[in-house]
């Protein structure tokens, strides 16, 4: 399923790049695969999910344990832009995530932030006691994130500014 979901949300976000990718099911090694099914390993330090390739197709965010790295689709530069889960692209140059803290068993706090790709100007996006906000998904505009919040189960949708 996550390989499948990746594939489909790169082909709806990206369709003038000519490129595929998925994480490797067996040791969650990241790769790059071309359309003609070679591929590009990205990254090799696991476990490596929740890949999201930029709107302009040279960037993938993705979590590596509790972080959130960015690296070039050929694998070059990867770098750690912040603690963090589910990295969304806003445009080429921002990114929306969730910061979930848990005790073990449970979540117990969780809330979106925004941050620069180069890691600067972090800016919380939620503030909330009440829930817990989790799996953001931007529009394809930019302009709203959408996202569900596991204390009540519902799907919230909230202007990006």
């Amino acid at each position: 399923a996550p390989v499948a979901k990746a594939a489909i949300d790169l082909i709806r976000n990206t369709p003038s790049v000519n490129i595929s990718f998925h994480i490797d099911a067996d040791n969650d090694i990241l790769y790059l695969v071309k359309a003609d099914g070679s591929k590009v390993v990205i990254n090799t330090d696991v476990p490596s999910f929740n890949a999201m390739l930029s709107p302009d197709g040279t960037k993938v965010a993705f979590n590596q344990l509790d972080d959130i790295y960015i690296v070039n689709i050929d694998g070059s530069g990867k770098r750690l832009l912040t603690r963090g889960f589910n990295p969304q692209w806003v445009n080429d140059g921002q990114l929306v995530y969730e910061l979930t803290t848990d005790d073990g068993h449970v979540y117990t706090s969780g809330e979106l932030y925004m941050i620069n790709a180069n890691g600067s100007s972090l800016k919380q996006l939620t503030f909330t006691t009440d829930k817990i906000e989790m799996n953001p998904a931007v529009s394809p505009d930019g302009s709203k994130v959408v996202f569900t919040s596991v204390t009540d189960g519902q799907i919230y949708i909230a202007d990006l500014k």
